[in-house]
């Protein structure tokens, strides 16, 4: 029989503050800016999320749910479809793959390692995208993505930290 448990609800409940705030990140992202041409500069925010519980906390952020809000991503955008769903897992393993020389490291290293894979998997989107539109790509728009997102990142790693401390205790850290 099913035994209707507060302690289990709430542990699920916090499992999922993750995906959720990467989700409202993902709707952020397409809120109209009335600025001209800033459609075309826009960052993908959804990215500093996914690079952050991927470095504190990837036992909550599996591959599938980064997969789903990168496909969420696609289908709020018009770009060739599936390409922000492996520019977000390509994010997602980079950032496993060489956690360990963020994890635990002061804010600019953490930072830094933003910067770099958000320039790699702007290079990866540029390419993927000139090819299938069989044309390059202007670069103007990756260059003030990149700047833009590197002025934010601060302030949403720092919503994500407050997130973390503040739904996430410690015994939900399996990482």
């Amino acid at each position: 029989m099913f035994r209707f448990n507060w302690q289990d609800i709430d542990y699920a409940a916090r499992k999922l503050v993750p995906f959720f705030f990467s989700l409202f990140l993902v709707l952020v992202s397409f809120i109209h800016i009335p600025i001209f041409t800033f459609s075309e500069i826009a960052p993908v925010i959804p990215l500093v999320s996914i690079y952050h519980w991927a470095v504190y906390r990837p036992n909550l952020v599996p591959a599938w749910s980064v997969f789903l809000l990168g496909a969420i991503y696609d289908s709020l955008s018009a770009t060739p479809p599936g390409l922000y769903a492996l520019i977000f897992l390509t994010v997602y393993g980079l950032v496993i793959w060489q956690r360990k020389f963020v994890f635990g490291k002061n804010f600019f290293v953490y930072w830094l390692g933003f910067v770099i894979v958000y320039l790699l998997t702007s290079i990866q989107a540029w390419v993927i995208a000139s090819i299938w539109y069989h044309s390059f790509i202007n670069l103007t728009p990756i260059v003030f993505q990149l700047i833009i997102i590197t002025g934010l990142f601060p302030v949403i790693a720092l919503i994500s930290l407050a997130i973390q401390r503040a739904f996430l205790s410690d015994e939900l850290d399996a990482s």
